[in-house]
């Protein structure tokens, strides 16, 4: 039985209790035939097993996310970028071209300014992301920026309208996330965040599982400091980085990317993996990296208890010879470190923890040798009990006379809590 409470009927042979009875009990006197009994007392208790595959940790979707996909491949694009119809140069069309055809991106989704924006732009905008897509070779994405200049910028893909701060409807970071709540759909990004933006982080339910990502890196500049702010504060973000691209240079001006773990290069499939947050943020764009906890993708919510052991897997692959893999951490509450390692080149790295309890995320960091930054998504555990073993009935009497086989018995055993015994 895996992943939850679930009832286990065993039906004891008398061949196996006759075998023990006859160990437990001395043999009758020649030529008498007298009635013999066995009692067995079963306790319940505590399960204690070494956990190491995902089936034995229940994941926990976060909104609609599926945790243990099958056959991902990474690909790598821009989620942040503009054009003239806001405050870029060139037009969605030229973005779209460059991008697929100079720079060689995966995906490109162009972000321009909610404010600057015209019905027509946007309607423009759509239709030539529809144009450029091409199911396995290259994903457009429409999407759009809500700004507000003093409490932080927000990206916005998969939505059918667009949002302005210019418009009394989402003039505050308050109004905007209701209209946001008001999409499901639609995912948001956290764009080039500091720890005291968007009201210092400011916690919001009904929104988190729709803002899914926020930028470790944008134009050669680091936030982790808000990364770490925004976990910190209960948002379940994924790591990206970007470009923030203002001129006809999509995807060429600095070595930032996305990365999205997605099982195909369609505008759907990504989206999807965004919400499931099987992201990672990277300065150099030739990097691809992935971490799994007990089986479990990057983005995942896991049940975990005090001791419990904790299964990691790490791989960061650079075909670059010259940039080397030389340092990497997984990284936890308050920018702890709970384990590190160094390396001289790609890197596959495998350890174990243990779970020190409570609820939790940690996320993978790792240095090249040239300086250049990468992160993985979190992981998030959260607290439960140790499941526990329910053994009805606690004692059973087995009557037989000698030469005959005892009466089958039915016992059952029930797991409490959030594994299951196999």
């Amino acid at each position: 039985m895996k992943h939850s409470s679930a009832l286990l009927m065993l039906l004891l042979c008398a061949a196996l209790l006759a075998a023990g009875g006859a160990a437990a009990t001395p043999s009758p006197p020649l030529g008498k035939e007298e009635p013999q009994s066995m009692v067995l007392t079963i306790a319940n208790g505590p399960i204690s097993r070494q956990w190491g595959q995902i089936s034995n940790l229940s994941p926990l979707p976060c909104g609609s996310v599926e945790n243990d996909p099958p056959l991902l491949r990474p690909y790598v694009g821009l989620l942040h970028a503009h054009t003239s119809y806001s405050d870029g140069e060139g037009t969605p069309a030229q973005a779209f071209a460059y991008a697929r055809d100079s720079a060689g991106l995966d995906f490109l989704a162009l972000t321009d300014h909610g404010e600057l924006l015209s019905d027509s732009e946007w309607a423009d905008t759509y239709s030539q992301a529809d144009t450029f897509t091409s199911t396995g070779a290259f994903a457009a994405l429409a999407g759009f920026e809500w700004t507000d200049y003093s409490k932080g910028h927000i990206c916005v893909l998969g939505s059918q309208d667009y949002a302005s701060y210019l418009n009394w409807q989402t003039n505050t970071l308050g109004k905007f996330y209701t209209w946001l709540e008001q999409r499901p759909q639609a995912l948001g990004i956290f764009a080039h965040p500091k720890p005291t933006n968007f009201d210092d982080f400011a916690f919001r339910s009904g929104v988190s599982a729709q803002m899914a990502l926020l930028e470790v890196a944008n134009v050669e500049k680091n936030f982790e400091p808000g990364f770490l702010t925004a976990l910190s504060k209960g948002w379940r973000v994924a790591a990206v980085a970007a470009q923030d691209n203002h001129h006809p240079d999509w995807g060429d001006a600095s070595g930032q990317i996305a990365g999205i773990w997605a099982p195909s290069l369609t505008p759907s499939a990504l989206l999807e993996a965004i919400r499931a947050r099987r992201t990672f943020s990277s300065d150099d764009r030739n990097l691809t990296l992935s971490l799994q906890l007990n089986g479990a993708w990057m983005g995942s919510t896991l049940h975990g208890w005090p001791g419990q052991p904790l299964h990691w897997r790490l791989e960061v692959v650079d075909p670059d010879p010259d940039e080397a893999i030389v340092q990497a951490d997984l990284v936890s509450l308050g920018g702890s470190v709970l384990a590190t390692t160094s390396s001289s080149g790609n890197l596959v790295w495998k350890v174990q923890t243990s779970n020190p309890g409570g609820n939790f995320w940690i996320f993978a960091r790792v240095r090249q040798a040239d300086g250049d930054l990468a992160y993985s998504s979190p992981i998030w555990l959260e607290a439960v009990e140790p499941p526990t073993l329910v053994v009805t009935p606690q004692a059973m009497t087995f009557a037989t006379t000698w030469g005959e086989s005892p009466e089958p018995q039915t016992l059952t055993l029930e797991t409490i809590g959030e594994s299951g015994v196999e």
